[in-house]
């Protein structure tokens, strides 16, 4: 998938306002650099939805973000004539919402949006505290109620990720959430309805 430089740079500014912490272009290089490191062939509707896919990022917005993401994808490729697939690159993006595949193509995208959660723990806790971060404008308490909440949905799951590649990785993501859990739910909150923070 061939973007001109000038979007592209347009695109990483948008990403790298100073308000994002984990969000950031560097988000996207890694979904990249990890499908590279594992062999993957992504095609031209898959990159063109992992650029995309967190364009649109305001905090606590979760499905509004992605709807709005897609919808600036959708515009790009019908103003460049981009040889994709304009559906699947919306799906493979809508797919982000709730980490569940809409599509085929979407697995791989999905699975290298929270590759994170298998991390190492310095570098999971550094995800953890960029998060938290993003999401400063939430008090303690509704914090931790948001991302026990994401965090539960995750775990419930006896495969994160889909691709046979990630499969080993699956435990490491486990371990990795269950010990975040477990300080979370350290902190004494009172019972509020939140919505998922991740």
């Amino acid at each position: 998938m061939n973007i001109n430089i000038g979007d592209l740079l347009a695109i990483q500014i948008e990403y790298d306002v100073p308000e994002r912490k984990y969000h950031r272009w560097s988000h996207i290089q890694k979904m990249f650099s990890n499908a590279n490191e594992y062999d993957l062939c992504l095609s031209g509707s898959q990159q063109l939805a992992i650029i995309f896919h967190d364009l649109v990022c305001v905090p606590g917005q979760c499905g509004l973000n992605e709807f709005h993401s897609a919808i600036l994808a959708d515009k790009y490729i019908r103003k460049n004539n981009a040889c994709v697939n304009s559906e699947t690159v919306k799906l493979c993006i809508s797919s982000t919402i709730g980490h569940i595949p809409l599509c085929d193509e979407a697995a791989v995208v999905v699975d290298l949006d929270v590759l994170i959660l298998a991390s190492d723990l310095d570098e999971y806790w550094s995800y953890s505290k960029a998060i938290r971060e993003e999401h400063s404008f939430l008090s303690e308490e509704l914090w931790v109620k948001g991302r026990v909440k994401f965090l539960e949905e995750m775990l419930k799951r006896k495969n994160l990720f889909l691709c046979s590649c990630f499969l080993q990785l699956n435990k490491n993501a486990h371990e990795n959430i269950s010990y975040e859990l477990d300080m979370l739910k350290k902190t004494d909150v009172n019972e509020i309805g939140v919505k998922e923070l991740v």
